[in-house]
């Protein structure tokens, strides 16, 4: 299946430079090829294509899937997943580009990303509403909208840096709405994890909430990674005293941890995935904005990059997306 939307130069680059998805995939992925199967699924990809056609070890079935997403050959089971999965792998990809391993601070890394899945969504929206025609014989969109609410400064309080609403709205598929919490840290040798600031997000979002790691090292250039708090706080668990009020992590536990997934990878696996019951399902797109600002202000997010596929219905009682941070009256009631 032939895709007209055209990535190949920055998918180029990170194979060249074996930068963001490659690196990645080379140096850590060999290790844990059995969710891969799960992974390709959820990304749109056909993993059967790799195991009938391809008598592979465990790492080269990785490295002919970045080169046929190069050359846009790949077989897909879901286009549509596909297209998203595309948009946020190039985002990765600029972002890895053209801020890592620049010293910024993670506030403004942060706008960096939410601006490159912005721009990357808008290139693939056009080839998504044809494709959904094709598909489904009826007229999908793909909405979103990246709301900046730093003004806030609440990411001071909890931690909290930005978050994701995800409302799927495709045919033989349950309407829902999913949404996540994420903290983002900067990566180097270690990171420091505040552990009341940990605590507090865990009271917070609980489930919902995840830690995006971006890493400054200037060989490897990782992409974005997301780890969930949970997965990190056992980890801490075990390893600090009572009393500490920070933990400083070394790269590698990061790096290497079979749980931290790039940010490509994770959206399509943790948010299309219907069947799974490990995030919170939210009625509507108002449920999960109000549950996001929460009634204490000082847990409102600093950005909000709010998606639709498939377009707004009656039942979200919402026309435009654009629109859903811009009311902060609106509250959510069953």
């Amino acid at each position: 299946m032939q895709f007209s939307v055209d990535f190949s130069s920055n998918l180029t680059w990170m194979l060249r430079e074996n930068t963001a998805l490659s690196s990645f995939w080379n140096h850590y992925y060999c290790n844990y090829d059995y969710r891969l199967i799960e992974l390709l699924l959820y990304s749109g990809i056909d993993p059967m294509y790799f195991r009938e056609d391809h008598h592979l070890g465990c790492c080269a079935p990785t490295q002919l899937i970045l080169e046929h997403l190069v050359k846009n050959q790949i077989k897909v089971n879901d286009p549509l997943y596909f297209y998203i999965f595309l948009a946020f792998l190039n985002a990765e990809i600029l972002f890895v580009k053209n801020y890592i391993p620049q010293n910024s601070n993670e506030e403004r890394l942060t706008g960096h990303l939410i601006s490159e899945i912005a721009n990357s969504l808008n290139i693939v929206k056009g080839e998504f509403i044809k494709k959904s025609y094709e598909v489904y014989k009826c007229s999908l969109d793909l909405e979103f909208c990246y709301s900046d609410l730093s003004t806030n400064n609440a990411e001071r309080v909890n931690g909290s840096d930005f978050g994701f609403i995800f409302h799927i709205n495709l045919p033989n598929q349950p309407e829902r709405v999913k949404a996540i919490i994420i903290q983002a840290k900067r990566l180097d040798k270690k990171t420091v994890i505040d552990l009341n600031q940990m605590r507090n997000l865990n009271l917070y979002a609980k489930d919902l909430a995840f830690y995006c790691f971006y890493d400054l090292n200037s060989i490897e250039r990782l992409p974005p990674l997301i780890l969930s708090q949970n997965m990190l706080k056992n980890y801490i668990n075990k390893e600090e005293d009572i009393n500490q009020l920070s933990y400083s992590i070394k790269r590698e536990i990061i790096t290497k941890y079979n749980h931290s997934l790039p940010l490509s990878l994770f959206i399509p696996y943790f948010l299309f995935k219907y069947s799974d019951t490990s995030l919170r399902l939210f009625k509507t797109v108002w449920e999960a904005k109000n549950y996001l600002e929460s009634d204490n202000r000082n847990h409102s997010l600093t950005r909000v990059l709010s998606v639709s596929l498939g377009g707004l219905t009656k039942n979200q009682d919402l026309t435009d997306i654009s629109q859903l941070f811009k009311n902060s009256n609106k509250k959510f009631e069953d």
